[in-house]
């Protein structure tokens, strides 16, 4: 790259995917100082005020791009898709260690970087301050994408079309109440037509003041989506539940990490879009065992999140039949 003026990293994917490419950053960032790094992503809002990058575009407008990077200088283009790599899909390294790999730089450590202005970190104190009655607990039972609509139909289809890791409302109700009983404010981590959770205010915040709350709330309930990455980018440990992804693969040792190790497939990672996961009908694949991988006690999230003071994975290896 001696003779590039950028390096351009494209990176597609959701938030928390996101959030792990700024460990790509870091590195290409240390491997080439002199280098201009930009990065096109989906969600720009991740990489603001990050001292590494030059410039972030979104996709769906990268104005001026081409003329100015281009056309009318050099650059090294990196897009690449970590999900390929036999040790990701194999469950043998975490992505992040992987993606650098790929990318042809060293990876010092699988920790993610946000970066906040001061005014941020105000008004999120700010925030916990208006709420100093109560602890509060940030609770996401949903991750992927929102249904187009808010309706049961919906919700259910967009459930199944991602990874076994959604916990069900049922649980998050009951976790919910636990909670309020003891004291703290649960505020569920949603989008708009994900279904709500009772007992709890939505937490329907611009992405950056949500991620921005983290170093200041009592507490993190969290699946494998993008507010467990936030919280190890801040150093906030969160209480992370695991079903059909692997926390060796996405998790960070700075969580709590629980799993449920109870079919002969455990983190199956699936339905993966990535590997043509379909059935004979034409659908995505479905569980058989009706995702038990997250189906948790109430009482053991409560306890773990309460009295685990140190990173573990910690394992319940009950069998179902299938």
């Amino acid at each position: 790259m001696i003779n590039v003026d950028n390096i351009v990293l494209v990176v597609d994917g959701g938030i928390g995917k996101n959030i792990v490419s700024t460990v790509i950053i870091r590195n290409i960032a240390k491997k080439y100082p002199n280098k201009r790094l930009i990065v096109i992503a989906g969600y720009p809002d991740i990489f603001l005020n990050n001292p590494h990058i030059y410039r972030v575009f979104k996709f769906n407008n990268p104005l001026y791009f081409y003329e100015d990077y281009i056309k009318n200088s050099k650059s090294h283009v990196i897009k690449i898709e970590p999900y390929y790599h036999a040790d990701y899909l194999y469950k043998k390294r975490h992505l992040a260690d992987v993606w650098c790999e790929m990318a042809g730089v060293p990876c010092d450590n699988i920790t993610p970087e946000l970066y906040f202005l001061e005014n941020e970190k105000k008004m999120a104190q700010l925030f916990i301050e208006k709420n100093k009655d109560k602890k509060i607990i940030l609770l996401q039972c949903t991750g992927g994408i929102n249904p187009d609509e808010n309706t049961k139909e919906k919700q259910i289809a967009s459930k199944a079309s991602m990874y076994r890791r959604n916990l069900s409302i049922k649980t998050g109700k009951i976790i919910t109440k636990q909670l309020n009983a003891k004291g703290y404010k649960v505020f569920s981590v949603q989008l708009p037509n994900q279904p709500k959770i009772e007992g709890t205010e939505i937490c329907n915040f611009p992405i950056r003041s949500i991620m921005g709350l983290l170093p200041y709330v009592k507490g993190v309930i969290c699946i494998d989506s993008f507010l467990q990455h936030a919280a190890a980018a801040v150093g906030k440990k969160a209480l992370v539940l695991w079903g059909g992804t692997h926390p060796t693969c996405l998790g960070y040792p700075s969580n709590i990490n629980l799993t449920r190790e109870v079919c002969d497939n455990p983190f199956c990672h699936r339905p993966n879009s990535y590997m043509f996961d379909i059935q004979p009908h034409g659908f995505m694949w479905d569980c058989p065992h009706g995702d038990k991988c997250m189906d948790y006690n109430p009482n053991r999230i409560i306890t773990a999140l309460t009295g685990q003071k140190q990173y573990n994975i910690i394992k319940d290896k009950k069998n179902v039949k299938n």
